[in-house]
């Protein structure tokens, strides 16, 4: 027998991370427990951990390691305990920004091309959202993204010079990008984690002692 693990909603967004960290470790005992635990988000994550054991997983492995390495040789403002942006190149390494038709004319203007020729060739669609590709993305251009491609991490975004550490559109950049504060993400994140993991580390050990005793 088995204990239920509740989650509400407010926690949903860390558990799935939380619980990829602890199951890194107890893989095999923790996936019969979330098959055994009749919860919704269980069910959910067991499925989406089995789901990466495939191609997508090793492309998340590869993405994850890319963006490991170059922390090393070019720590972000949270590591070098700053409050500010240091040019580390992290945010346009980790994910182009999305834009909007708007921004988009800006930047084709700016660039002094059509905005068409602009969406056809500097930028890809992610869940229906237009995004402004990398480099490697060249052959999908203005096509829709999915699958191992979404990890696809060889090169920053398309405007990222990584010798310069600077945006080659920095003046007419989107939006999100002007707004990106990556010291205060990174510290909401491991805070995040330090919680879940304070939270759910006992009841999840207490799920693998019953696992075990009952077999």
């Amino acid at each position: 027998m088995t204990e239920t693990l509740f989650i509400n909603n407010e926690e949903i967004y860390w558990s799935f991370w939380g619980q990829l960290c602890y199951i890194k470790s107890h893989k095999s005992a923790a996936l019969n427990i979330l098959h055994l635990t009749e919860h919704s988000l269980c069910i959910y994550f067991a499925t989406m951990v089995e789901y990466l054991d495939n191609s997508i997983q090793r492309a998340m492995d590869n993405y994850s390691d890319t963006l490991d390495k170059r922390a090393i040789t070019n720590p972000g403002a949270y590591e070098l305990g700053k409050d500010e942006c240091v040019q580390c190149g992290g945010c346009c390494w980790t994910w182009p920004c999305s834009l909007t038709q708007e921004e988009a004319e800006k930047i084709a203007d700016y660039l002094n091309i059509p905005t068409e020729v602009f969406m056809e060739h500097y930028t890809v669609i992610n869940n229906g959202i237009r995004t402004i590709r990398r480099h490697e993305w060249e052959d999908i251009a203005n096509k829709t993204l999915d699958g191992e491609r979404l990890y696809d991490i060889n090169t920053p975004c398309v405007f990222f010079d990584d010798t310069t550490r600077n945006c080659k559109i920095h003046s007419v950049k989107p939006l999100e990008g002007k707004e990106c504060r990556c010291w205060e993400e990174e510290k909401a994140f491991r805070h995040g984690i330090n919680m879940l993991k304070q939270k759910y580390s006992k009841k999840m050990q207490n799920l693998l002692d019953a696992l075990e005793q009952g077999t």
